[in-house]
């Protein structure tokens, strides 16, 4: 199931924090949240960009960052060092929180 199927299940109206820990998927599980994230119903988001995780799975830390900006949310720590082999761990939060 999505993210976004359980949180309809369970009547689930905010998610104040979603944390991330998937070994290079985070892509596929934004993916899977992507009408909680453009309705703004997660508040922010803790997640590791690992770079060589991200490559095993066909994606990157940039191309993960990027998306997760695209979806309205701010990184809140320093800017992360994004590229090969890179690993970071950022806080997201919705501009609109």
């Amino acid at each position: 199931k999505t993210l976004d199927e359980c949180l309809a299940e369970w009547g689930v109206e905010h998610v104040d924090l979603l944390k991330i820990d998937v070994e290079g998927f985070e892509p596929q599980v934004l993916a899977g949240a992507r009408s909680a994230l453009r309705s703004g119903r997660i508040g922010a988001i803790l997640c590791e960009l690992h770079d060589w995780w991200l490559t095993q799975a066909g994606a990157s830390a940039e191309e993960l960052y990027h998306s997760i900006e695209a979806e309205g949310f701010s990184n809140k720590f320093a800017p992360p060092q994004l590229g090969r082999d890179s690993f970071n761990t950022c806080f997201f939060v919705h501009r609109r929180a």
